[in-house]
């Protein structure tokens, strides 16, 4: 008789009146077990029970936990990259704004330019409009 019963098989869990023992039956390849069909693990009390099952019911959290976790770091990495090209165009409009800044500033110098050459066009060539 068996003494092992893994946790992520199939299994079921029958008292036995004859035995007074709980049957703990997990299928099992037949590369993997000692004989074909089912392996036994007889459990002694229903504490014993009770906590193999508590112990699948935990492995079967543990198993959504880390769907879960997975899930979590793909929208971490996908929120990552998302972010990183937003700072990307944020750079880029960032840039942009210096050089229309820039452009700007020289339009500026460029009219202010200008005009001082204008006024003294009209210092030295005087324009009589009303005369």
């Amino acid at each position: 008789m068996s003494t092992w019963a893994p946790l992520d098989e199939p299994w079921v869990m029958e008292w036995n009146p004859e035995t007074e023992y709980w049957e703990i039956q997990t299928e099992r390849r037949a590369t993997d077990a000692p004989t074909k069909g089912y392996e036994v693990a007889c459990v002694a009390t229903e504490e014993c029970a009770r906590l193999f099952m508590e112990a699948r019911e935990l492995r079967a959290e543990v198993e959504r936990q880390g769907e879960t976790i997975a899930r979590l770091q793909k929208d971490r990495a996908d929120l990552t990259l998302a972010l990183r090209e937003e700072r990307a165009r944020t750079e880029q409009q960032s840039a942009r704004i210096e050089q229309l800044r820039a452009e700007l500033e020289r339009a500026r110098a460029n009219s202010e330019a200008m005009q001082r050459e204008i006024d003294g066009m009209r210092a030295a060539f005087p324009i009589d409009l009303d005369g």
